[in-house]
């Protein structure tokens, strides 16, 4: 019983780990991709 609620206390944190490390490669890449159209309207125009 003590180690399955170990168990589910440690998925949780690991849940929650993964949601945010998701997230903040997720606001990389936008970021990124936000910068190259930046470059390429600036080389265009």
């Amino acid at each position: 019983m003590h180690s399955r609620l170990l168990g589910n206390g440690a998925r949780r944190t690991g849940c929650v780990n993964l949601r945010s490390s998701w997230r903040r490669s997720q606001l990389r890449y936008f970021t990124l991709k936000f910068r190259e159209l930046l470059n390429v309207r600036r080389i265009s125009y």
